[in-house]
């Protein structure tokens, strides 16, 4: 007899039915980038609205309310709740934060950490510096201490703190803690903390309820991105050796790899021997200072901006004419010709005679994609850093204040000698460094390029002609663009240029000699 087959109980079988949970950790995410994305709407408007309202009337309303509790108890909990927010107290509990995630092996968190104090610390100044709002007026309320000479008030810097430092905390317990009683414990009390501070600031008058909100809103976004930092950079730096590997993501880093090989950086001497001794170089370490640079990209980023906003409202900080007076003392011999040579390098029409004959050289040498490279970094320097000067317009620096040497008629704002060093010959050095095999002439090569770019700034300052601020952010952006260049230089070269002749023997080399067994050496 044929044996009936249930078509339903196999369709069952083989098809398992589609539950809610199956689609929590989509629909997780999707409320997490939907939530974002409201909280940077209402803090553009409330920011909006704050620049241009000293406080709202249900924010007086809200302090009075906040207030009028008359409590031992209560006091003596929202000073506690917001003493640790205060400087030197919050550095020390920052720093001994991280410490303590380092040491205990959470490595990748420590770097989150920093990542969430640096950040939120930056831009959270950087907002407050836009928007302008001035604190809660003590013929209004009842305030404790007036900050900031009365200024800044908007996001409170107490709340986009906890929310950001401590919310990462908070999410640290929650996916890390194994003991439960450690783990509720955690959550409990940084919940707390974060849920109290908002109300703490009003009842203390030195913010607004607005400026509360403000914080919570910025603060959560930056937390959001702190998270996604994490979860972006655990699988990448801090995996566990023991596990694994993934043979389709193996496959596709060697092919990524073999499609720019062209172009890979050349292993220097001591790497050689270290390799010809039989040991290789740990991935970990190489991803961890990938993490560390990139992290640095990003500070340099915001700390220029910053930056950038404060020379917009401020013509120089008092710490320019301290170091311009301890530069302008230097009188050592020789001292003063070589700032004034260096500085005659960046300006035209000799900038541009040397620019168009470095360029013209390498082109001619069979350098064509460098050539190209070099022109773009130049030019695109040159136009950004106009750019950011006549959006800025800080004025160059005062005879009446420092010595000055000539008195230009542009901006300050950055130094453009500096964006032109730190790009040309920041480039340069790293052609000698990638293309030419180790030899005297290239190790000279690379300390006076490195010569150029250190003490370019210094000559600006001693002239007189910029303050030690304008060459700092030009210093910070010439970085970010002189990576923007390589990058472009290393995207572009094994599609326009991949077989043009390199040095032979060095990483550069597409064709380098072959053992008697065939093997590469």
């Amino acid at each position: 007899m044929a044996k009936v087959i249930d078509t339903d109980s196999a369709h069952k079988t083989h098809a398992p039915e589609t539950t809610w949970a199956s689609y929590w950790p989509e629909a997780q995410r999707w409320l997490v980038i939907a939530y974002t994305i409201l909280a940077t709407i209402a803090l553009g408007a409330l920011s909006f609205a704050a620049h241009n309202a000293p406080y709202f009337s249900w924010d007086l309303t809200a302090t009075r309310v906040v207030q009028s509790v008359q409590a031992g108890w209560y006091n003596v909990l929202m000073q506690a709740v917001g003493d640790p927010g205060y400087p030197p107290q919050v550095y020390a509990l920052v720093v001994i934060i991280i410490l303590a995630l380092y040491l205990t092996g959470f490595k990748w968190e420590a770097m989150a950490e920093v990542f969430a104090t640096v950040g939120i610390g930056a831009v959270g100044l950087l907002i407050k510096t836009l928007v302008n709002r001035p604190r809660p007026s003590p013929d209004l309320v009842h305030v404790i201490a007036t900050l900031d000479a009365g200024k800044l008030s908007f996001p409170a810097g107490h709340v986009e703190s906890y929310v950001a430092i401590i919310g990462f905390l908070w999410f640290i317990s929650f996916v890390q803690a194994r003991n439960p009683w450690v783990r509720s414990i955690s959550l409990l009390v940084f919940g707390e903390m974060i849920a109290l501070i908002g109300i703490s600031r009003v009842y203390t008058g030195e913010h607004w309820l607005s400026d509360s909100i403000g914080g919570y809103l910025f603060g959560s976004i930056w937390l959001v991105l702190t998270i996604w930092f994490y979860n972006w950079g655990k699988p990448r730096f801090f995996l566990r050796r023991t596990r694994a590997k993934e043979p389709i993501k193996e496959k596709v880093k060697a092919g990524q790899e073999k499609a720019t090989e062209a172009v890979q950086k050349p292993v220097i001497t001591w790497r050689q021997r270290v390799a010809q001794a039989g040991v290789f170089v740990s991935k970990s370490w190489r991803h961890y200072r990938a993490a560390i640079f990139q992290g640095y990209l990003v500070l340099a980023i915001v700390f220029f901006a910053v930056l950038a906003v404060l020379a917009h409202t401020i013509a120089y900080f008092a710490f320019d004419v301290v170091i311009t007076d301890e530069i302008q003392r230097i009188t050592l011999t020789g001292f003063a010709p070589l700032m004034l040579f260096l500085s005659d390098l960046g300006f035209a029409p000799q900038v541009d005679v040397i620019s168009a004959l470095v360029i013209l050289f390498l082109y001619v040498t069979g350098l064509k994609w460098e050539a190209v490279t070099t022109l773009l970094g130049v030019i695109s320097i040159s136009l950004v850093g106009g750019i950011i000067k006549i959006v800025v317009q800080r004025p160059r620096p005062s005879p009446d204040i420092v010595h000055v040497l000539t008195q230009l008629r542009d901006y300050s704002f950055p130094s453009g000698h500096v964006l032109y060093f730190t790009v040309f010959y920041g480039f340069l050095l790293f052609l000698a460094f990638t293309l030419l095999k180790p030899s005297w002439s290239r190790t000279l090569l690379i300390i006076v390029f490195t010569v150029f770019i250190g003490l370019i700034g210094i000559s600006r300052i001693d002239l007189g002609e910029h303050w030690p601020s304008d060459v700092f952010a030009a210093y910070l952006l010439g970085s970010v663009w002189l990576y923007l260049t390589v990058y472009v230089y290393r995207w572009g070269k094994p599609r326009f240029f991949a077989d043009q002749p390199v040095a032979k023997g060095t990483g550069m080399d597409p064709h380098p000699p072959l053992l008697p067994n065939g093997e590469k050496k």
